[in-house]
């Protein structure tokens, strides 16, 4: 399998990337914290792929993770405009 391989699982963003070290971080883009977080628990949908599992293209991955944070700032927008 080449890396980075990029994918959207159960509609969390899933990036596999090789480590400085020569092995694989499986990363979920968390949209609370804006950043990626370590995501083992779906690297069996990556190396083993079923239904959840949707390979994309590395543009499509950046598509879509800016539509996560596009609707988390929208989310906190909306919670900061709602009244006491």
């Amino acid at each position: 399998m080449e890396f980075p391989v990029y994918c959207i699982i159960y509609n969390r963003a899933v990036k596999a990337v090789r480590t400085p070290e020569g092995g694989v971080a499986v990363l979920s883009y968390s949209a609370a914290k804006d950043d990626f977080e370590p995501a083992m628990e779906v690297a069996h949908r990556i190396f083993y792929p079923g239904l959840e599992t949707d390979f994309v293209s590395e543009e499509e991955f950046q598509a879509y993770v800016d539509r996560l944070r596009a609707q988390a700032k929208s989310r906190q927008q909306e919670d900061r405009e709602k009244p006491g």
